[in-house]
């Protein structure tokens, strides 16, 4: 069959026959079928050289797109695969509800400018008689929606960008955020980083402390404590390609945030799950060098892997599921426990090997300035001289709001405080 045909279907039953007349196949399969290319993996759609501007291809395109818009993440129209002779309006394409990027080379004469397309302007350089292309792309308004997979494989510039994520909660609640681009601090959130882990409490306490800087990095995971919905909305942004977001490396990381723009899963076998825990308590990994539960994609444990619920983060067990622009931390504790075990043969209870790998943490925030006179490597740290607020009026302490924090050096520094 063959896309636009025409076709006739006939139910027989037991009473009769019930027919049913002039349908016509708007898609039939995917791949290549010289008007378009579907990736295998259905994330990719490239518009080939049969592929013409009239209503039906353009109708085509649209069913395409709509069969796969759970899955597709990329468009590329480009000249060197489709001529284009009339304006194309693409915008007739997009699909609600998700963050598909079109990527293409025609001129503003041909496909406009609009939110989510990337327009890429290739220019010529004569290097050594020998010529470079150089390719700057720019996107007019870049708009993410929550909870949706994100796919940049080329960076662009972007005169807009913006992110949203609504919230239940009437206080102030946890969070964590991942973008592409460079993200300058709301008024009613405040950033913090990962510090240590205290396990001398009945569960656990991760400590983390604020971030001080106003911006933070493009494709740097991050925790926040949020008063309200987050609303992220910049100008003049580097959105940087999504590859970049840095991957768990199991054997180097001790506690690291780790973030997602796909929905991402660590599923593994329950049985195994349970004897490989068991083997755990009991004190006997030397016996199986080669454990490892739950493994992922990236070669982690879901049970090393803790992710955020309810203002807490709990330890993965046979697996979980990490929704797009959120991160997860990873404790490795393969190599921790083994250790563990080979320096304390036969001395590990059930309850202290539980206490190594807690099932929950509690959040802690720490104070990110030295209140007194310490030394570190031998060096002595300045002490606070004062806290001031932005009006320069002095204080005993940190206030709400923006703090300046001085030191005795003349350094000064800014911290927000909820």
């Amino acid at each position: 069959l063959e896309n636009g045909e025409s076709l006739k279907i006939s139910l027989k039953t037991i009473a009769g026959t019930i027919a049913f007349d002039d349908f016509q196949l708007l898609y039939c399969g995917d791949g290549t079928n010289g008007s378009y290319e579907l990736s295998e993996d259905k994330t990719t759609l490239t518009l080939l050289s049969d592929w013409v501007n009239t209503p039906a291809a353009v109708e085509e395109i649209k069913n395409v797109i709509e069969a796969n818009k759970a899955t597709l993440l990329n468009v590329f129209i480009m000249q060197d695969e489709v001529s284009l002779d009339d304006p194309l309006d693409i915008t007739y394409w997009k699909p609600t509800g998700t963050n598909l990027l079109f990527y293409t080379d025609f001129s503003d004469n041909v496909i406009a400018d609009g939110t989510n397309i990337v327009r890429m302007e290739h220019t010529r350089r004569d290097i050594d008689n020998d010529y470079v292309f150089d390719t700057i792309s720019t996107c007019q308004s870049l708009v993410i929606t929550d909870g949706k997979p994100l796919n940049v494989p080329q960076e662009f510039s972007a005169a807009s960008a913006s992110y949203k994520r609504n919230t239940s909660y009437t206080t102030d609640y946890w969070g964590s955020l991942v973008l592409p681009f460079a993200v300058t601090k709301p008024e009613n959130v405040s950033f913090y980083g990962l510090q240590s882990v205290d396990l001398s409490t009945t569960y656990g306490t991760l400590k983390v402390q604020p971030i001080l800087e106003d911006v933070i990095a493009a494709n740097e995971p991050v925790m926040f404590m949020a008063n309200g919905a987050l609303n992220i909305n910049e100008s003049d942004v580097e959105v940087r390609k999504t590859s970049e977001l840095r991957k768990p490396q199991p054997e180097t990381d001790p506690l690291t945030l780790y973030g997602t723009y796909q929905s991402t899963y660590y599923v593994g076998d329950v049985e195994q799950c349970l004897k490989n825990d068991a083997a755990y308590q009991a004190g006997t990994l030397a016996e199986k060098p080669d454990i490892s539960m739950l493994p992922n994609a990236d070669g982690l444990c879901a049970q090393d892997c803790y992710y955020l619920k309810q203002n807490k983060f709990y330890r993965g067990y046979n697996y979980f599921a990490i929704t797009p622009f959120r991160a997860f931390i990873y404790r490795g504790c393969y190599d921790y426990l083994k250790q563990y075990f080979e320096e304390n043969p036969g001395e590990v209870t059930e309850a202290e090997a539980t206490q190594m790998r807690p099932s929950l943490f509690d959040i802690e925030i720490v104070d990110p300035f030295v209140t007194e006179i310490q030394t570190v490597g031998g060096e002595t740290v300045p002490e606070i001289e004062g806290y001031y607020d932005v009006r320069g009026v002095r204080h005993s302490t940190l206030q709400k709001g923006v703090n300046i924090v001085r030191f005795e050096d003349g350094v000064t520094r800014k911290i927000f405080v909820k």
